[in-house]
Order: C-alpha cells, then structure tokens, then sequence
C-alpha cells in the first residue's frame, strides 16, 4: 500500500514489516553513503556501522527514542524503516528532511 506523500522526492510506503520512507533521489546501492550522509545533515543524528546483506545494506539510528533504520534494499532504493503504523514518525522524518509544509 503507498501513502500519498506531498513531496516529489519521497514515497511512502506501508507493508507489514514497517512504514517505508522511500528517498527517490538515492536509488542506486552506490548512493547509500551519500544517503546516510544526507540523513545525518539533515536530522542531526549518528548511525550504527552499515550491515551489508544479500539484496541490501542497513544502518540503525534513533530519533525521539524510537529506533529506525536506513536501508538499500534492490527493489525500494534507499530508504527509512520505522515501525509499523508509525505514520506520525514517518511524517517527521520527511517534514524534517524536506521542511514543512
């Protein structure tokens, strides 16, 4: 199921696993660290050592206590895994990246 999102430069996307901000600018395995970069820029936050598995790479960090992780996987590019349900984090994430609306 994708979420309707206002912005051009993410998806949103929820499946059983977690909520999916998917960041449409990095969408290449080689984008990642560019990614990781951005998301430190941008929330102010540090990362556990990326985690390389078969079809992806993940890396965990915190915001407001709540644990979420960013990710490369093939078929989703790079993007941030929250909890599911946790639309609200999700939302967040996006405003805090890309600004308010």
């Amino acid at each position: 199921m994708v979420i309707k999102s206002n912005y051009k430069k993410v998806s949103i996307l929820e499946k059983p696993k977690g909520v999916f901000v998917i960041f449409n600018d990095f969408d290449h395995y080689e984008d990642f660290s560019g990614f990781l970069n951005f998301l430190r820029q941008k929330l102010g936050i540090n990362f556990s050592e990326p985690t390389r598995y078969p079809y992806s790479l993940a890396s965990e960090f915190l915001i407001d206590g709540e644990n979420v992780i960013a990710m490369f996987h093939d078929d989703l590019g790079c993007c941030a895994r929250v909890d599911p349900g946790n639309q609200q984090l999700a939302n967040h994430i996006v405003c805090d990246c890309y600004g308010g609306q």
